[in-house]
């Protein structure tokens, strides 16, 4: 009856809400990518919708401020939030008016672009999109053009602060990517549609392969036995272990 249907599948990553996260590191390769623009993607899994406390997603350190860089994270309320800190005083803050459901897989992307350089940033905006749709955002403040482009900080996943203890994340992260430049509604549109696919292979794109500073697929190891279908990852080697190995020395070298 031409009812095809078309299997997604895959492994993620589990953080535990208490001291998980991932470390991306500070190479130079990830410092003020907002400049020029930059979009970060990734599929979440909340536990819990409204959290005691902002869990981080994305954070990149700036400046000399424990707050100072930016940040994208999900509010008590159940929001998707981004911002960009400057000093402190004055940032670029973004907050969706969609609330995400608990226990649901959303892939979520937040694009910014800032200009082409430092001193006209002033009146850009970013765009949030949940499951490829663009978010109605309640709250939108461009950054002023006086951001602090000292992006020396690591990069992290599932965690916040320049310190890396606080607003750890709940759940299950899959396929994060960081691009340096801004995508467009057609790239966010495919790669919803294509989640094993790059937005690279997406007809008519500008992006290239030197615009992914980042890519984490995440989708190493497993628990327990798992079939696998199709899912483009590669199983790897398996976990058991070969007990008392025997070799026999007079065996001769051939090929079969």
């Amino acid at each position: 009856n031409n009812n095809h249907g078309q299997i997604y599948s895959g492994r993620a990553l589990e953080f535990d809400g208490v001291g998980d996260y991932l470390n991306a590191g500070s190479a130079s390769s990830l410092d003020n990518i907002w400049i020029n623009g930059g979009t970060v993607a990734v599929w979440i899994y909340c536990e819990d919708n409204t959290p005691s406390t902002d869990m981080e997603i994305f954070y990149k350190g700036a400046g000399t401020g424990p707050s100072e860089g930016w940040s994208f994270h999900l509010q008590t309320n159940g929001k998707l939030r981004f911002t960009v800190d400057t000093t402190g005083a004055t940032d670029g803050n973004f907050v969706t008016s969609e609330i995400l459901e608990a226990d649901t897989w959303y892939r979520v992307v937040v694009a910014y672009n800032l200009g082409s350089s430092v001193s006209s940033m002033s009146g850009e905006a970013a765009d949030i999109y949940i499951n490829g749709i663009k978010s109605t955002l309640t709250t939108s403040t461009a950054l002023v053009a006086d951001y602090d482009s000292d992006e020396t900080r690591d990069l992290v996943l599932g965690v916040g602060t320049t310190n890396h203890d606080d607003r750890f994340f709940k759940g299950m992260m899959c396929d994060a990517q960081i691009w340096d430049t801004k995508w467009t509604q057609s790239d966010v549109t495919f790669d919803y549609l294509n989640p094993e696919s790059l937005a690279l292979n997406n007809s008519g794109t500008s992006l290239t392969e030197s615009n992914l500073k980042l890519w984490y697929p995440m989708q190493d190891g497993h628990r327990g036995q798992q079939s696998y279908v199709l899912d483009g990852a590669g199983t790897g080697l398996g976990d058991n272990l070969v007990t008392n190995p025997t070799c026999d020395a007079n065996l001769s070298s051939s090929s079969t």
